[in-house]
């Protein structure tokens, strides 16, 4: 699986350079996202802008990043979304799960307004 990365307010972010993700690549995917999480962070940002289609068990591997970046006290947002991919995130009702975002620059944005929160109920 094609992933580029660059890591940006200690939050890595990944450019899924796929246009289908789909089952033949998920288990590469779920390798890929748990290393990323365990030797570089946590906190990241999934940029989907290359990725035309996402099947069910594309979605298992999103899914299953989430619950590995929380684990390690993370969080994993999806960027970048083009339509048939957002359609079926909506569909399935996993925009309930993901935080999405229309670009990185907002996604990033998150991360920083989640810790002045956190700063300021402490």
């Amino acid at each position: 699986m094609k992933i580029q990365t660059e890591k940006k307010e200690g939050v890595l972010i990944l450019h899924i350079d796929e246009k289908r993700v789909s089952a033949p690549l998920t288990a590469e995917f779920k390798k890929e996202l748990l290393t990323f999480i365990v030797q570089q962070s946590p906190n990241l940002v999934v940029n989907l802008n290359q990725v035309q289609e996402i099947d069910s068990s594309g979605l298992g591997a999103l899914l299953f990043g989430l619950r590995q970046a929380k684990r390690y006290g993370g969080v994993l947002k999806l960027a970048q979304l083009q339509p048939k991919v957002r359609q079926l995130i909506e569909i399935a009702q996993l925009a309930r799960v993901f935080e999405i975002f229309d670009n990185e620059k907002q996604a990033l944005r998150s991360f920083t307004l989640a810790d002045e929160k956190q700063k300021q109920a402490n």
